[in-house]
């Protein structure tokens, strides 16, 4: 007589999914006796969505870039923000992630050598902050860029396929136009009101809302050229006519300059040779037929760019001096992430000529080398400089593969890049989602491109062999 002597779970992992919705579902339903209706109706929502987490964890990443963008919490109880519930959503979808990979065992780390220096950089801010611990003052701006981090985290493991990649790339211009449409009526509201003040978006930033807006042109651009119906150039035109009142209506001079640079560049290179010159040409009557509408006070701040009697000029040069003097005192580990304007009044009372008092350093170089230590500053040198090497590589592969269209979004984001640069050379922008999110994306263009390099190869010795 034979026995089976394989040993067997008590419970198989279906039914103990169906055993933990059945319970929380019971929870949930007695929870009506205690909770208001619109507390269980949130716990619901959200342990609904954790359980399509682990099942599909792009819908995690989707999720978090819609919650990046709208940044609901502006419209949150202040009791509810200092709860920092967006990091809480970020740590809740990396725990269903991390559920996931537990049951799938399908995690993969990203062929990059700018995910490695994404991991200095945390490892550096990370011990900034032990050694600076019984310092701090405020955790906010800290759990600020462990937010951006989990996006880029997301962004580079959860966007694994082709078809991925282009649902990621329609909710991010979605989500963009909105945000742009969003602070066109606020200012057409302001004016209606004759308070006319500068659109700040969600984030109540102006320069950071102008940048995230100037991130989607050359995308939008590559687009207009890609798609050749007529219906849907125009339609791209009028998202890019949005979004270009939206970064004038923020008044904001980086923004001003982030513009100037990635709108010619996009025209310039996304454009055939033999239609450039008539490019040129059509581009400088689009400025002449624009500059009677723009707002007088945009005009005075563009003026005011080289004025160095202004006081924004004179604070930002102030800061510079101060965010160098940083440097030299904590060269290894900084004054300790998001410590800046504790530790700038201490400063500017030791150094003659300080004038103006500055929250930020106006600097993302600066910022970080002041902040994190020189070793970070140099991972996050070499995390742009990667950026700039997959999104090239990508581009290369996908319009050999002809994959245009991806070919053209590696392009674009390139482009962004630069704009990114030129605008935080006078900004602040460590903690900007715009940079995580390329620099994610850079990663998974890359990746994509590589699997589809891989596969065609494959193809091919299979149809010789």
């Amino acid at each position: 007589m034979k026995y089976d002597l394989e040993e067997r779970p008590l419970i198989e992992f279906s039914g103990l999914v169906t055993f933990f919705i059945i319970f929380f579902s019971l929870a949930f339903g007695v929870s009506f006796l205690f909770l208001p209706w619109y507390v269980v109706l949130v716990l619901f929502t959200g342990f609904a969505i954790t359980i399509g987490i682990v099942f599909n964890p792009f819908i995690g990443v989707l999720l978090f870039l819609v919650t990046t963008y709208v940044h609901v919490m502006a419209f949150a109880p202040v009791e509810l923000i200092k709860s920092q519930p967006a990091v809480m959503a970020g740590g809740i979808v990396l725990l269903a992630w991390l559920f996931h990979l537990i049951i799938y065992k399908d995690f993969k780390l990203p062929r990059s050598p700018q995910f490695l220096c994404v991991i200095g950089l945390t490892l550096m801010g990370f011990f900034s902050v032990i050694f600076h611990l019984n310092e701090y003052e405020n955790f906010f701006l800290v759990f600020h860029f462990i937010k951006m981090l989990i996006l880029y985290f997301l962004v580079t493991n959860l966007i694994k396929t082709e078809k991925q990649l282009y649902v990621s790339l329609t909710v991010i211009l979605i989500l963009t136009f909105g945000t742009a449409l969003s602070g066109v009526m606020q200012y057409l509201q302001s004016e209606a009101t004759i308070e006319v003040d500068r659109v700040a978006g969600f984030e109540g930033n102006p320069n950071a809302l102008a940048i995230n807006l100037v991130f989607i042109i050359p995308f939008i651009v590559g687009l207009i050229q890609y798609f050749s119906s007529l219906k849907l150039k125009a339609l791209l035109l009028c998202v890019f006519l949005i979004v270009l009142s939206g970064i004038v209506f923020t008044f904001s001079r980086a923004g001003f300059l982030a513009l100037a640079v990635v709108f010619p560049i996009s025209l310039w290179r996304f454009s055939k040779r033999r239609n450039r010159i008539w490019l040129i040409i059509v581009f400088i009557v689009f400025l002449g037929l624009l500059i009677p509408f723009l707002p007088e006070q945009y005009w005075e701040r563009i003026q005011s760019i080289t004025d160095f009697s202004d006081v924004s000029i004179i604070g930002r040069l102030d800061s510079y001096r101060i965010g160098w003097q940083m440097i030299k005192d904590n060269p290894f580990l900084g004054i300790g992430p998001g410590r800046w304007a504790y530790k700038y009044v201490a400063y500017a009372a030791k150094l003659i000529g300080i004038t103006t008092y500055n929250w930020c350093p106006f600097n993302v170089f600066i910022e970080t080398g002041a902040e994190n230590g020189l070793f970070a500053l140099g991972f996050y040198v070499f995390i742009i400089f990667f950026s700039f090497k997959e999104l090239n590589k990508a581009k290369i592969i996908f319009e050999k593969k002809g994959k245009l269209l991806l070919s053209k979004a590696s392009q674009a984001f390139s482009i962004t890049l630069i704009g990114f640069l030129v605008n935080t050379i006078f900004e602040a922008g460590l903690g900007l989602k715009v940079f995580w999110i390329i620099a994610g994306l850079s990663v998974v263009l890359k990746e994509v491109a590589l699997n589809l390099e891989l596969n065609t190869s494959i193809n091919t010795f299979k149809t010789n062999g």
